[in-house]
């Protein structure tokens, strides 16, 4: 959520029921975009990124960016 707000990304994360998988919904120019997926590759201290798998959707108006 943090880097979200850093890079100018709106739109929501959450944990999947797998307990592995993270979904992010952003939406953000493209250069706030390519900044945010660079650090979504690497993620966190904490985070043990295996894998990124990004999939273009239509528009979603977001106010803000919220964890689910």
């Amino acid at each position: 959520m943090q880097k979200a707000n850093e890079t100018g990304i709106v739109g929501t994360v959450r944990n999947l029921e797998d307990n592995h998988t993270v979904e992010i919904i952003a939406t953000g120019n493209d250069n706030e975009l390519a900044a945010f997926l660079n650090w979504c590759n690497e993620g966190s201290p904490k985070a043990d990124v295996t894998g990124m798998e990004i999939v273009e959707l239509a528009l979603q108006e977001f106010e803000n960016f919220s964890i689910l």
